[in-house]
C-alpha cells in the first residue's frame, strides 16, 4: 500500500522498490563473482605480520581488470545512494555513506579472499571497488528517480498487458529458444575433433619432445564415465577393485620389452616423432605406444571416457613430461596427462578447450613424494572429474555455459563451474521475474495461473536439461534441474517482494483512493 508519507513528499513507492532490488542484486552479484568457488583454506602468505594488512597477493592487474573492478561496484553504489537520498534527503551524506560502505564491503571481501586458494587479494581492488561505489552513487543521485519511475512504469504496463495466455506463449517461446541455443552450445563439449589415426603413447607424445622419466605401472581406458563411488574405489591405494571391461588395460614393468619397442616403432613410424625422438640412451625407459584408432572411435561415439593411470612420479631437477597422451601423427594431441615438477596437469580436446594450453587443468603439488599415484579422469559428456588415490580432487563443468563464456573472454579452469551457474541464472532468473510481474497476488487460487508457474519452475528446467543432455550426449543432472528451479523462484520473489506485481497501476490507484490525504 502507498503510505501517506510517500504521497506527501512526492517520492512514490517505486523509488524504494527498485532501489531495494538494485541493492539486493548488486550484493548477490558481487559476492558470487568475488567469492567463487567458495572454498576456504588457510590464509595465503601476504608478506605482512597481520592478515588485516592484506598485502599484495601476487595479483597483476591491467586496465581491463581495473575497469571491471570499478564496474562491479557501480550498481551497489547506485542502489545504496538512491536509498539514502530517499530517506535522509542529503546528497553529501549519500556520497559519504556509499564511499564508506563500498570501502568496507570491498575490504571484507579482500580479507576473505586471503582464505580462498583460487583468489588473490590486495589494496588495489579496495580502491577500485570504492571508486565504483562512488561513481554509482553519483549516477543514482542524478538518474535514480528518473530510472526508477521508468522501470516502475514498464513493470506496470507489462503486468497489465500480460494475460495468462500471453504469458504462457512468451514462456514457451523463451524456453524453446534457450533449448535450441543450449543444444548448439552444448555440442562444443563433444569429442568430435579427436583424430582416429593417432596413437596412445606412454611416457611421451607423438612429437617425442615431452619425455617423462617416471615409472608407469598401468593404464586403463573405458568408453564411459565411472560413477564417483566406483572411481574412488578404483583409485584407492589399498587394493583397488578390478573392472573387467576396459578398452585398454596395459600393465608395465620398469623396463620395456622387445615387443613394446616394436609396437612403439610401428605406431610412430612416419609421424613427426621421428624428427624429434631422443637418440639411443636419451629415451626414457618406459616409453612405448600402441595404435588407438578403435579406442578413439568408441570414445567419440559415446562422448565419454574414463582414463586411469598408476605411476610413480618422476624425480630430478626438471621432472616434466607426458605420462599418457593420445596423439595424432601430425603431433597434435587430443588428450594428455602431464607431470610438471610436483603438479599434475591434464587436458583434452573439445570445441571449448581448443588448442593445447588454452584450458589446462592443474592440480598443484599432487605428485610430491616418491609414492605411486593412482589417477583417474572421468568425463560424462558435460563434466570432467579427477580422482587421485581414492579421493575426488576436482570436478569441472563443460556445458553450454562454458561454451558461451569462451566466446566472451579467456576462460579459466577454476571458473568453469561459475560459468555454468551464471548461464543458468541468465536463463531462469528472468523467467521468474516475468512470471512475478504477470501473476497477481493470490494467483494460486486459479488453476491456469498456478499451472504456468509450475511449468516455469518444474517442467522447463527438466525439459532444458533433458534436451541439452540428449543433444550433446552429456549426462542428465538432477542437481542442475534443482538449481534452475531455485533461480526461477528467486526471480519471482525478487520482483514480488517490493511491488504488487501484475496490475500495478490498478493496485496503486486503489491504494491512493483508500489513503486519506
Amino acid at each position: 500500500m502507498i503510505s501517506k508519507r510517500h504521497l506527501q513528499d512526492g517520492a512514490p513507492r517505486e523509488y524504494d522498490s527498485w532501489s531495494n532490488r538494485f541493492l539486493t542484486l548488486a550484493v548477490a552479484g558481487i559476492l558470487f563473482l568475488t567469492m567463487y568457488p567458495f572454498q576456504v583454506s588457510h590464509a595465503k602468505a601476504h608478506g605482512h605480520a597481520s592478515v588485516f594488512l592484506l598485502g599484495h597477493g601476487g595479483k597483476i592487474g591491467g586496465a581491463v581488470d581495473v575497469f571491471l573492478n570499478v564496474l562491479l561496484f557501480i550498481p551497489f553504489g547506485f542502489g545504496l545512494g538512491s536509498k539514502i537520498i530517499r530517506r535522509w534527503k542529503s546528497r553529501a551524506l549519500a556520497l559519504i555513506a556509499a564511499i564508506a560502505a563500498g570501502a568496507l564491503f570491498s575490504y571484507g571481501i579482500e580479507l576473505a579472499q586471503l582464505y580462498i586458494p583460487a583468489r588473490d587479494s590486495g589494496w588495489g581492488d579496495v580502491f577500485t571497488n570504492t571508486t565504483g561505489s562512488a561513481i554509482g552513487c553519483i549516477a543514482g543521485l542524478l538518474l535514480g528517480a528518473w530510472l526508477f519511475k521508468v522501470l516502475w512504469a514498464a513493470q506496470d504496463t507489462l503486468g497489465a498487458w500480460l494475460t495468462p495466455r500471453r504469458l504462457a506463449c512468451i514462456l514457451l517461446i523463451y524456453f524453446a529458444a534457450w533449448c535450441a541455443g543450449s543444444v548448439f552450445l552444448g555440442r562444443e563439449a563433444n569429442l568430435s575433433d579427436w583424430g582416429t589415426g593417432g596413437s596412445l603413447l606412454f611416457a611421451n607424445d607423438a612429437t617425442g619432445r615431452h619425455p617423462w622419466t617416471g615409472h608407469l605401472l598401468q593404464v586403463q581406458i573405458w568408453d564411459r564415465a565411472l560413477s564417483g563411488e566406483m572411481a574412488e574405489k578404483l583409485t584407492q591405494p589399498s587394493g583397488p577393485i578390478q573392472l573387467d571391461d576396459p578398452l585398454v588395460n596395459r600393465e608395465f614393468s620398469t623396463d620395456v620389452s622387445t615387443q613394446d619397442q616394436k609396437e612403439a616403432s610401428a605406431a610412430l613410424k612416419g609421424s613427426s616423432a621421428n624428427r624429434y625422438a631422443p637418440k639411443n640412451q636419451g629415451e626414457p625407459a618406459t616409453a612405448s605406444a600402441m595404435p588407438a584408432s578403435s579406442v578413439v572411435q568408441s570414445l567419440k561415439q559415446k562422448n565419454r571416457f574414463s582414463i586411469r593411470a598408476v605411476f610413480v612420479p618422476a624425480e630430478g631437477p626438471r621432472p616434466n613430461g607426458r605420462i599418457v597422451s593420445l596423439s595424432q601423427r601430425s603431433g597434435a594431441s587430443d588428450f594428455y596427462l602431464t607431470q610438471e615438477n610436483g603438479d599434475l596437469n591434464f587436458w583434452f580436446r573439445t570445441g571449448v578447450s581448443g588448442r593445447p594450453g588454452f584450458l589446462n587443468w592443474k592440480i598443484p603439488d599432487a605428485l610430491q613424494g616418491e609414492e605411486a599415484r593412482s589417477v583417474l579422469l572421468s568425463y560424462n559428456g558435460s563434466t570432467i572429474t579427477c580422482y587421485i588415490d581414492g579421493t575426488e580432487i576436482q570436478s569441472h563443468a563443460m556445458g553450454p555455459g562454458v561454451a558461451l563464456a569462451s566466446r566472451i573472454r579467456h576462460i579459466k579452469a577454476a571458473e568453469l563451474n561459475g560459468y555454468r551457474d551464471i548461464y543458468f541464472a541468465v536463463v531462469f532468473f528472468p523467467a521468474g521475474v516475468l512470471a512475478g510481474i504477470a501473476l497477481p497476488m493470490g494467483f494460486w487460487r486459479r488453476v491456469n495461473l498456478t499451472g504456468i508457474l509450475i511449468f516455469a519452475v518444474v517442467v522447463a528446467p527438466l525439459l532444458l536439461e533433458w534436451i541439452v543432455a540428449l543433444g550433446s550426449r552429456g549426462a542428465f543432472s538432477g542437481v542442475d534441474v534443482m538449481r534452475s528451479a531455485v533461480l526461477v523462484v528467486l526471480g519471482f520473489l525478487w520482483i514480488k517482494t517490493d511491488g504488487p506485481g501484475a496490475g500495478t497501476r490498478e493496485a496503486a490507484s486503489q491504494a491512493s483512493a483508500e489513503t486519506p490525504l
